[in-house]
């Protein structure tokens, strides 16, 4: 997503933010929102 504002892609669960219209990184063919893909991504790189 380069580009585009950290606060835009990013998903903390604030109160103003709806998880279903955040938008949605890739990672090996799954999709995952910005929370839970950063952990995604540390695991997939420890794994390698």
């Amino acid at each position: 997503m380069q580009g585009f504002p950290i606060e835009q892609v990013r998903f903390t669960d604030a109160e103003d933010q709806n998880i279903w219209d955040s938008s949605r990184l890739y990672i090996d063919g799954a999709s995952w929102v910005w929370r839970y893909a950063v952990g995604v991504c540390r695991a997939y790189t420890e794994q390698t």
